[in-house]
């Protein structure tokens, strides 16, 4: 009786696994028959740039690219590497020496996560590379690059001529061809948010892109530890602190008004942060020293840590961990910054834009987004603010009303300048005035 009885419970257990096993094959070919469905209805496939920059900023022309691509109803492939930096600690003789990451695109992000929430936000996104039309490896991917001069208004895409005429050769060609939206050299903002319309878009494709598992279970570890080193419960605060050498020779960044304007900054949530702060970035540990006297002096009672020294380096090495790739590490400070408490991050940093622009929308986060008032001489703080608002919430937008972001970019930047000139609204794009009919592909 108790073998007949472990026969059958053995044979219903096989059953059970057999039936899992053929719903997970039925969602998959569900999901990929979906991906065939909207690469169908899409006018080309833009194969998205892996370009020569820093991790956020590629980031960034990622973000502003998709954003495009569903607008004009195009869909897109994700670049299958990323580029990054190696070994160099933002060193000025090396931090513009790229290498190609070891490990695809999902080593960084979470592949079925990020997949999930790109087609919530509108983005058609296509893998299998054999349902594809049209040369790939060409580099001037048959003549099909989009004839658009970036950056231009968001509300411009649609009625330009040169848009226009290439997205009707694009529908007649009866084919998904792979084309590209700028040169892959080309970074990193494409168009000018003017609308809440296009600061939504920014902020649900932004927020889509999911660290992979492994950044995320990190991140969840060196935050739980900065959690036992405060003298009583409090929220958990994180700095991004950029000031690296690359900064100083390239933009001239005075540290020391940079210190003094971080120390400030942060002296205003310090109380809330349990004598314990952890620096984001790269910080040494001879640099570390340095910022805790800055600190010190200002009689802030505030202990600064890194993830190095929260962390047992016999246990984990995080250069080793993430292949010594300087850049890929960077994602698990976004991550940081991201799900901490309290984010205190540096305005003209690629990186602290990203994590404000996803903390803002995060009702939980967003009233704990603060940063240090202080720009390099090109006003890269500014004009970042422009091309991804952070500083702006959806039904709260009453600081941008009567704003024109052309025209303010105009008066920041002689080269956007330049460059709008061109446009169809020349050097102005009220905030909200213009509106586009898009083609947002749906999942």
């Amino acid at each position: 009786m108790l073998f007949g009885r472990y026969r059958r419970r053995k044979r219903w257990l096989s059953m059970l696994v057999l039936m899992i096993f053929r719903i997970h094959a039925t969602l998959v070919n569900e999901q990929k028959r979906d991906d065939l469905g909207c690469a169908e209805k899409a006018r080309g496939i833009v194969r998205l740039a892996s370009v020569q920059r820093a991790m956020a900023n590629g980031r960034m022309r990622l973000i502003q690219e998709m954003v495009v691509a569903s607008t004009l109803g195009l869909a897109v492939r994700l670049p299958r590497t990323l580029a990054s930096r190696r070994g160099c600690h933002y060193d000025a003789n090396c931090y513009l020496d790229y290498h190609e990451a070891s490990g695809s695109i999902w080593t960084v992000y979470d592949k079925e996560l990020t997949l999930k929430k790109l087609r919530e936000a509108g983005v058609c996104v296509i893998e299998a590379d054999n349902d594809l039309q049209g040369e790939e490896d060409d580099d001037d991917m048959g003549g099909l690059v989009a004839p658009i001069q970036w950056p231009l208004a968001f509300s411009q895409l649609t009625i330009k001529p040169e848009t226009q005429e290439w997205i009707q050769r694009l529908s007649s060609s009866g084919n998904n061809y792979y084309v590209a939206l700028a040169d892959s050299r080309y970074c990193c903002a494409l168009f000018i948010p003017d609308s809440p319309q296009a600061i939504d878009r920014i902020y649900r494709v932004a927020s889509a892109l999911v660290a992979s598992q492994r950044t995320r279970e990190h991140a969840r570890r060196l935050l739980r530890i900065l959690g036992t080193r405060q003298n009583n419960k409090k929220k958990l605060c994180t700095i991004h602190w950029r000031d690296n050498d690359d900064l100083v020779a390239e933009y001239n960044l005075d540290r020391r008004e940079y210190a003094h304007a971080m120390v400030n900054t942060v002296a205003s949530i310090s109380m809330q942060c349990g004598g314990a702060i952890l620096l984001l970035g790269d910080v040494s540990t001879q640099k570390l020293d340095a910022i805790q006297q800055a600190f010190d002096a200002t009689n802030n009672k505030i202990r600064l840590y890194t993830k190095e020294s929260l962390l047992d380096r016999r246990r984990l090495d995080l250069a080793s961990e993430y292949g010594n790739f300087d850049d890929l590490e960077a994602v698990l400070d976004l991550e940081l910054a991201i799900t901490a408490d309290i984010f205190v991050g540096t305005p003209f940093s690629a990186l602290s834009v990203l994590a404000a622009l996803v903390r803002s929308t995060n009702n939980d986060k967003s009233n704990a987004i603060m940063t240090a008032p202080i720009d390099l001489y090109d006003n890269s703080a500014q004009v970042y603010n422009i091309f991804f608002p952070y500083s702006y919430i959806s039904g709260q937008n009453h600081s941008i009303q009567n704003f024109d972001p052309c025209a303010k970019l105009v008066t920041l930047s002689p080269k956007f300048a330049k460059r709008l000139a061109q446009g169809v609204f020349k050097s102005s794009c009220p905030f909200g005035t213009y509106t586009i009919q898009s083609s947002v592909q749906s999942s």
